[in-house]
Protein backbone atom coordinates (compact mmCIF):
# COMPACT_ATOMS: atom_id res chain seq x y z
CA UNK A 1 0.00 0.00 0.00
CA UNK A 2 1.20 3.39 -1.03
CA UNK A 3 2.10 5.54 2.12
CA UNK A 4 0.99 8.62 0.87
CA UNK A 5 -2.76 9.15 -0.88
CA UNK A 6 -1.16 11.71 -3.52
CA UNK A 7 -1.09 9.61 -6.14
CA UNK A 8 -4.53 9.56 -6.54
CA UNK A 9 -6.01 12.51 -8.42
CA UNK A 10 -9.31 12.85 -7.17
CA UNK A 11 -9.60 14.69 -4.20
CA UNK A 12 -12.97 12.71 -3.47
CA UNK A 13 -11.06 9.54 -3.68
CA UNK A 14 -8.34 10.30 -1.53
CA UNK A 15 -11.19 11.50 1.04
CA UNK A 16 -13.18 7.92 0.89
CA UNK A 17 -9.93 5.84 0.88
CA UNK A 18 -8.93 8.26 4.14
CA UNK A 19 -12.02 7.71 5.63
CA UNK A 20 -11.91 3.58 4.91
CA UNK A 21 -8.43 3.66 6.21
CA UNK A 22 -9.12 5.03 9.70
CA UNK A 23 -12.26 2.60 10.51
CA UNK A 24 -10.05 -0.23 8.98
CA UNK A 25 -6.87 0.71 10.49
CA UNK A 26 -3.84 -1.46 8.09
CA UNK A 27 -0.85 -1.65 8.91
CA UNK A 28 1.06 2.31 8.52
CA UNK A 29 -2.27 3.74 8.60
CA UNK A 30 -1.85 6.02 11.19
CA UNK A 31 1.20 7.69 8.85
CA UNK A 32 -0.60 7.70 5.90
CA UNK A 33 -3.35 9.87 7.67
CA UNK A 34 -0.75 11.97 9.69
CA UNK A 35 0.52 12.82 6.32
CA UNK A 36 -2.97 13.35 4.67
CA UNK A 37 -3.86 15.79 7.22
CA UNK A 38 -0.49 17.60 6.55
CA UNK A 39 -1.93 17.98 2.88
CA UNK A 40 -5.53 19.10 3.93
CA UNK A 41 -6.38 22.78 3.67
CA UNK A 42 -7.07 24.00 6.95
CA UNK A 43 -10.73 24.75 6.38
CA UNK A 44 -11.19 22.33 4.44
CA UNK A 45 -15.03 19.80 4.43
CA UNK A 46 -12.08 17.35 4.26
CA UNK A 47 -10.34 18.24 7.13
CA UNK A 48 -13.71 18.41 9.25
CA UNK A 49 -14.89 15.12 7.78
CA UNK A 50 -11.14 13.28 8.73
CA UNK A 51 -11.79 14.82 12.52
CA UNK A 52 -15.00 14.24 13.37
CA UNK A 53 -14.05 10.48 11.88
CA UNK A 54 -11.46 10.20 14.37
CA UNK A 55 -13.34 11.34 16.73
CA UNK A 56 -16.35 8.65 16.36
CA UNK A 57 -13.26 5.74 16.22
CA UNK A 58 -12.25 7.19 19.46
CA UNK A 59 -15.62 7.48 21.12
CA UNK A 60 -17.35 4.10 20.15
CA UNK A 61 -14.00 2.31 18.61
CA UNK A 62 -12.94 -1.44 19.83
CA UNK A 63 -9.79 -0.03 20.49
CA UNK A 64 -6.66 -0.90 22.30
CA UNK A 65 -4.74 1.87 24.18
CA UNK A 66 -1.98 2.25 22.13
CA UNK A 67 -5.12 2.92 18.76
CA UNK A 68 -6.49 5.14 21.07
CA UNK A 69 -3.13 7.00 21.87
CA UNK A 70 -2.75 7.15 18.11
CA UNK A 71 -5.93 8.21 17.18
CA UNK A 72 -5.92 10.75 20.39
CA UNK A 73 -2.48 12.24 18.44
CA UNK A 74 -4.80 12.44 14.60
CA UNK A 75 -7.31 14.04 16.29
CA UNK A 76 -4.86 16.73 18.13
CA UNK A 77 -3.08 16.75 14.71
CA UNK A 78 -6.25 17.78 13.23
CA UNK A 79 -7.06 20.34 15.80
CA UNK A 80 -3.59 22.20 15.26
CA UNK A 81 -4.14 22.40 11.74
CA UNK A 82 -7.22 24.00 11.68
CA UNK A 83 -6.92 26.69 14.45
CA UNK A 84 -3.36 27.50 14.51
CA UNK A 85 -3.38 27.03 10.19
CA UNK A 86 0.18 24.96 10.80
CA UNK A 87 0.84 23.51 7.58
CA UNK A 88 2.58 20.59 9.17
CA UNK A 89 1.66 19.82 12.87
CA UNK A 90 4.66 18.47 14.51
CA UNK A 91 4.90 16.89 18.08
CA UNK A 92 5.45 20.25 19.76
CA UNK A 93 2.10 21.99 18.63
CA UNK A 94 0.31 18.35 18.48
CA UNK A 95 1.23 17.99 22.56
CA UNK A 96 0.09 21.79 23.36
CA UNK A 97 -3.62 20.64 22.15
CA UNK A 98 -5.33 20.02 25.56
CA UNK A 99 -6.70 16.43 26.57
CA UNK A 100 -9.85 17.91 27.11
CA UNK A 101 -10.69 17.90 22.87
CA UNK A 102 -10.97 14.06 23.07
CA UNK A 103 -14.47 13.03 23.46
CA UNK A 104 -14.96 10.61 26.47
CA UNK A 105 -14.88 6.86 25.93
CA UNK A 106 -18.49 4.82 25.96
CA UNK A 107 -18.06 1.57 27.78
CA UNK A 108 -17.73 -1.35 25.85
CA UNK A 109 -20.54 -3.89 26.30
Amino acid sequence: MSRKLGAIQSELKKHKLALLLISERPSGWDSIIGNHIKELNKNSFYLFDVFHTLKHEYQFGRNNDKNLKTIATLIKMSIAKHEKGIESPGAKVINKVSDDVLPKRMPAE
